[in-house]
């Protein structure tokens, strides 16, 4: 007999035939699982409450320079975690992040002080986009799994 927990109902066995990357990866949305936008209420709640009792204890703290100082303190992290997102969503993980921003970085430096900003600028996102490339040709041609193929791209690995 079969336990009633591995039991499917009828409209998740059609869902799951027309969506068969759900099946393959066993990820499901929230949405699908009942989930609705009030459990994330109470992180919300949070954040407002700490910035309010921040705000009145520490004036500085609203401020416009202080914003400003904070958004140029996190703008290359906000956009590495922007495309990561992406890629949590899809369901894989990528832990050669850092070591593609820190390639890029260094390409950027030693060529821009060669040849300038611009041909710097260029040939560093080259340089992530190969390595990206690498890795995504690696997952989806190779069949290895992102954590690994990822793993083998850090720093920590070649060095």
């Amino acid at each position: 007999m079969i336990p009633p927990k591995l039991l499917r109902t009828r409209t998740e066995d059609v869902r799951l035939r027309k969506e068969p990357a759900l099946r393959r990866t066993g990820w499901r949305s929230p949405v699908a699982l009942g989930a609705s936008a009030t459990r994330q209420i109470p992180g919300f709640v949070l954040i407002a409450l700490l910035l309010i009792v921040g705000g009145l204890t520490t004036p500085d703290l609203m401020t416009v320079a202080t914003w400003q100082a904070l958004l140029n303190k996190v703008a290359i992290d906000l956009v590495i975690v922007i495309g990561l997102t992406f890629v949590l969503i899809s369901g894989e993980v990528d832990l050669s992040v850092g070591s593609t921003a820190a390639l890029g970085s260094v390409i950027w430096v030693e060529i821009a002080n060669r040849d300038g900003t611009m041909v710097g600028f260029a040939v560093a996102i080259a340089a992530g986009a190969v390595a990206g490339l690498v890795n995504g040709l690696v997952v989806t041609r190779l069949r290895i799994k992102s954590i690994i193929a990822t793993i083998a791209t850090d720093r920590k690995s070649v060095v």
